[in-house]
């Protein structure tokens, strides 16, 4: 079985760590957390829950953290994959499963996702990857081999992109999203609401009485 590593660089994420380590962690076979000066509980939390944890003496690039983040993680575990996911961003379990599922199949050595955004009150879905059904040249990479030739390159907006395609990697599309918000859920709760969510990705409009139901949901489960 390939070995999977959850790998993320941090700073104040003290509302989403706990969420990212319980959502995430019977899906990976190892997380890392490369915090760069945070000042909040993040590390204190991550560690209470038996993350390891790097320090990274931030200099205004990400790629440069993220690239520390990658030699770091590396070094320690040497994982055969790595999702590089920040911690307010999270995957439903169903989407962990496919990723277990591709990385064992190997037909890639990278792979795009669809991405929805969740702004404000929740209801600002944003697909960033996929359009009609077809792969387009937007969206990150987040789930890759680990391989010294796929790095991170641009101080922000930074993507292993380029690096796939100077080593002539292969970029697949997995069928997964990742979530990004900023509102704290418990875990199982969380799922049944993004799982009504995603159910209706492909309406044009959300009707005022659908609105308010779903937002009804959201106010008692947090």
């Amino acid at each position: 079985m390939k070995k999977l590593c959850l790998l993320a660089i941090s700073y104040n994420e003290e509302e989403h760590i706990k969420f990212w380590i319980d959502n995430h962690r019977k899906f990976v076979d190892e997380m890392m957390l490369v915090d760069t000066g945070s000042t909040d509980r993040t590390v204190e939390i991550a560690k209470g829950n038996g993350i390891k944890i790097f320090s990274y003496e931030w200099k205004h690039d990400f790629s440069k953290a993220k690239n520390s983040a990658l030699k770091c993680c590396n070094a320690k575990y040497n994982p055969d994959w790595i999702f590089f996911l920040s911690p307010d961003y999270w995957v439903s379990h169903e989407d962990m499963v496919k990723i277990r599922e591709a990385i064992e199949i190997n037909d890639f050595d990278a792979y795009k996702t669809k991405h929805m955004c969740h702004h404000g009150d929740w209801f600002g879905f944003k697909d960033t990857t996929i359009h009609g059904g077809k792969e387009s040249g937007v969206g990150h990479i987040v789930l890759f081999k680990n391989n010294p030739s796929i790095f991170y390159t641009g101080r922000v907006h930074e993507t292993v992109n380029s690096s796939l395609v100077i080593a002539s990697k292969k970029i697949g599309y997995l069928e997964i999203t990742r979530h990004h918000d900023s509102s704290e859920i418990n875990v199982e709760d969380r799922q049944k609401y993004y799982n009504t969510l995603i159910q209706i990705w492909n309406l044009d409009d959300i009707d005022d009485t659908l609105r308010a139901t779903l937002d009804s949901m959201r106010k008692t489960i947090r």
